[in-house]
């Protein structure tokens, strides 16, 4: 207890969720995140927790010896294990080990402020773009704050704005409705359809909470449409995006797809249908969706495109690779996931809050981004069960603590 006094571990897990682009480095053809690396190694050796290890291990070995069987039936290599499975494992452990040392009212404290920091940098960015001065942009007048793409920073701080969302009663000078007013304007000029989308999702998930489950379905259904009936509302940038997916939903090729993302999403898409088309039921390996890529448009005039390859180590989006590298059992799993997130989410506070920024967290990365290491998914594929067993742990100290508590009243006093 007294090394946790001593070193604030919740910002510093906290702050994984928003290092890529600052501390990330291309290593051996994959994108690394160093800073998350190190803090991981750090929480493994100063900090272990028994029972996150034996979890993760276990995990791991399942998935290690599942791939190597995958892998070896379709010929693929095996060296994807060591290069993309054994960084993740230690990561894992040690981010594991760390959350296990936070307290859930502080991880949530400090995800709010990180995330409403990363917002003021990208509106930052917008205004200093107007004058000429391009801070941490690839291009004039995009907000991507501390991520590489507007996309990837509209998955790491929609959470936030969901959860915001859903507790915040709207008052001009409250200090909360300026956070979620902040949030709100960030994804709103990112003008991609990923924020529009996950906009949408929080409106949903809000109105669980307030009203209950119907209402979810209900502004789940009808939200949609305001997008779809009113197409002025939409950004040129978006209007791009829907018309080239029409392209992949016709009778073209996916990779004739204009769009960049567009292209990216149809064709790791068509990979899958490939792998299931193949009778693959259990998928490629872990690992395998880039073997499955290269051997599915092998012979295509995709191949000489300069753009043949994207995405295809991560496979765009983490229901893409979920489906290519483990298949239809995968997929359950993941639904099952996410149906667990949606129906914790309804716990006390900040126990169902935790597990509701999981929820929209991961229904974000089905939409994109499939990497397992980057932007934070350890953390938040962890932190809802690292606060479960928390809040059960102080349930039984409380539960020992009552009972000696009884023992030592009903016990005679001495004559």
């Amino acid at each position: 207890m007294g090394q946790r006094k001593l070193v604030p571990w919740e910002p510093l897990v906290v702050a994984t969720i928003f290092s890529k682009e600052i501390a990330g480095w291309q290593i051996a053809g994959s994108y690394v995140d160093l800073y998350q690396l190190a803090l991981g190694l750090v929480g493994l050796i100063v900090m272990p927790n028994l029972r996150v290890i034996r979890i993760v291990t276990v995990i791991a070995v399942g998935m290690a010896g599942l791939s190597f069987g995958l892998l070896t039936a379709q010929g693929y290599s095996h060296e994807v294990l060591l290069r993309q499975l054994l960084p993740a494992y230690v990561i894992y452990m040690g981010i594991g080990s760390l959350l296990m040392r936070c307290r859930p009212s502080r991880l949530l404290r400090q995800y709010l402020g990180f995330s409403v920091a990363a917002a003021l940098l990208g509106l930052i960015q917008v205004a200093t773009s107007a004058a000429g001065i391009n801070l941490l942009v690839k291009q004039a007048g995009e907000l991507d704050s501390v991520a590489l793409e507007p996309s990837h920073f509209a998955v790491i701080v929609a959470p936030a704005f969901g959860i915001l969302l859903a507790h915040t009663r709207i008052t001009l000078l409250g200090r909360d409705t300026w956070k979620l007013g902040i949030l709100l304007a960030s994804l709103l000029l990112t003008k991609s359809l990923t924020a529009m989308a996950l906009i949408l999702v929080c409106g949903a998930l809000a109105s669980k909470k307030k009203l209950g489950m119907l209402a979810m379905i209900i502004v789940g259904v009808a939200l949609p449409y305001v997008f779809i009936l009113t197409p002025e509302l939409q950004s040129e940038r978006v209007q791009e995006r829907v018309e080239a997916f029409d392209v992949f939903l016709g009778n073209s090729p996916s990779y004739e797809a204009t769009n960049l993302t567009v292209k990216s999403l149809a064709t790791n898409l068509d990979v899958a249908k490939y792998t299931l088309g193949r009778r693959r039921w259990f998928g490629n390996g872990f690992g395998g969706h880039q073997f499955a890529y290269e051997e599915h448009f092998a012979g295509t005039p995709f191949t000489f495109e300069k753009w043949y390859g994207i995405n295809s180590l991560s496979a765009h989006s983490l229901s893409i690779r979920t489906l290519s590298e483990f298949g239809i059992p995968g997929a359950i799993l993941l639904v099952w996931f996410l149906v667990k997130c949606l129906r914790r989410s309804g716990a006390p506070a900040p126990y169902g809050d935790i597990w509701a920024l999981s929820f929209i967290y991961f229904v974000a990365r089905s939409f994109k981004l499939g990497s397992l290491v980057d932007y934070g998914c350890p953390f938040f594929f962890i932190a809802p069960f690292a606060v479960r067993a928390t809040a059960l742990a102080a349930r039984r100290r409380l539960a020992a603590a009552e009972a000696l508590h009884n023992d030592t009243s009903l016990a005679p006093s001495p004559a």
